[in-house]
């Protein structure tokens, strides 16, 4: 009986091993008091052009539907960093932190920046880029 127990155990645990991060498409982020009208907000881009984990109408996609929800601007953008490409951006999403080498090239043309850090281990990185930037940064712990 403990051997079936234990099979079993198995069995049940393993069915979890395919499962994947999804966002979830029937979020809905109803608001009652929107920052900004519908579209007036300021254009927010989120980062896509670099392998990104999180895509606009991906796994972002309940976070996408909140922000247009309280009236930003969002765009999906693809295109490598230059000055010109992000001229319009006043946000700018980026998933993951960038390499350390890169970190002249990003700030400009020095949007503000929403950064998405997943490990505390990466705490040390947000100290450079403040630093570098002298950017507010803002903890959140979840």
């Amino acid at each position: 009986m403990r051997t079936a127990g234990f099979i079993l155990a198995i069995v049940l645990t393993s069915l979890n091993l395919h499962a994947q991060q999804v966002g979830d498409p029937e979020f809905d982020p109803t608001l009652q008091s929107p920052v900004y009208e519908k579209g007036t907000g300021p254009a927010l881009f989120i980062d896509e052009a670099h392998n990104n984990f999180h895509t606009l109408n991906g796994r972002y996609q309940p976070f996408a539907k909140l922000l247009q929800e309280d009236g930003y601007n969002l765009k999906a953008f693809t295109e490598e960093f230059t000055t010109t490409g992000l001229e319009n951006a006043k946000i700018l999403v980026i998933a993951k932190a960038l390499h350390e080498s890169n970190i002249e090239d990003w700030i400009l043309p020095n949007p503000s920046a929403f950064t998405i850090y997943l490990m505390s281990p990466l705490l040390p990185s947000m100290d450079l880029i403040q630093q570098i930037t002298k950017a507010e940064i803002h903890l959140k712990f979840l």
